[in-house]
């Protein structure tokens, strides 16, 4: 379900808590993305980062089922579930069997703000990106993607702190 046309995609990179304090515009578009552990919820990084969010993308490690990490009424999209069924498989028997959370995983997933990117659309963007065997896109550049190409979004796709890979610290 989409909340409107207006899309801000919020990454995990440093950049996302340095500078601007941009937490109350950020908290004002109709869609907030956010990705596998963010942080918001903790450390007065609201100022930057805002509060809301509407979809949380994660990779497999099922993220969305810590307390940390929920967000009530959020959609979940399990962004390379149908892409590495042997690693999510794992998670979801690790959080299920070693966590002793079997009853929460199994309504995590029958839950229906939970969705999952179908294969080929993933397959489409590496096709698009050039990767090859096991190199896949991350979960953000999926969600951009997701946005980018849905009929009733409005461009531009703001995006904000997708700097994760160039340095040691991380929101």
């Amino acid at each position: 379900r989409l909340h409107g046309p207006q899309v801000l995609v919020v990454g995990n990179g440093p950049s996302a808590v340095t500078g601007g304090e941009w937490g109350d515009e950020i908290d004002k578009f109709d869609e907030v993305v956010r990705f596998n552990n963010f942080q918001s919820k903790s450390g007065g990084m609201q100022k930057w980062v805002g509060t809301k969010t509407t979809v949380h993308f994660s990779d497999g490690m099922l993220y969305p089922t810590f307390a940390e990490y929920h967000v009530p009424d959020a959609t979940v999209v399990l962004s390379l579930f149908m892409d590495r069924y042997f690693i999510a498989g794992s998670y979801v028997l690790i959080r299920g069997g070693a966590d002793l959370q079997y009853p929460m995983v199994c309504k995590f997933f029958r839950d229906p703000n939970t969705t999952w990117l179908e294969k080929a659309r993933i397959e489409r963007l590496k096709h698009l990106l050039g990767l090859k065997g096991p190199k896949h896109p991350t979960s953000g550049m999926l969600a951009i993607d997701y946005f980018v190409t849905h009929p009733k979004v409005e461009l531009p796709v703001v995006i904000h702190g997708f700097d994760f890979f160039q340095g040691p610290v991380i929101h």
